[in-house]
């Protein structure tokens, strides 16, 4: 069996494979976290990503990031385009794989606002799910 060569793709807004896409940001209170809910989220998130679980087509998620911080945590989820059907779509199916309610709002930034601002989290939020 021949070994096959695997190109990786930086885990930056400017690379090609991200520069035309976004990421949906889940924020988690300290509190939450302390409990483990972020824990848990952040499992389910890689678990979901590596079985290719929240993308039908198979082609929109490219990674997820956990940023861990004073005031609150955040989770990211990567994803290749802007598209608005394509994105909230995803985005159902990973609320869906955490199972939070309703209530809980992912919040989708394009990564040409980030690389604009050079600032990662508080870009203009394009859309919600």
């Amino acid at each position: 069996m021949m070994a096959q060569h695997v190109q990786t793709k930086e885990p930056t807004w400017e690379d090609d494979s991200n520069k035309n896409g976004g990421k949906f940001v889940l924020t988690l209170p300290k509190k939450d976290a302390k409990a483990g809910k972020g824990d848990e989220w952040w499992l389910f998130t890689v678990l979901a990503v590596i079985g290719e679980t929240m993308d039908a087509a198979g082609d929109e998620v490219c990674g997820c990031v956990v940023s861990i911080r004073k005031g609150q945590d955040r989770i990211a989820l990567w994803l290749k385009s802007c598209d608005r059907r394509a994105c909230t779509e995803v985005g159902a199916r990973w609320k869906k794989c955490l199972e939070v309610s309703n209530k809980t709002s992912l919040r989708y930034q394009a990564h040409k606002d980030a690389a604009k601002s050079g600032r990662s989290f508080q870009n203009q939020i394009r859309f919600e799910v």
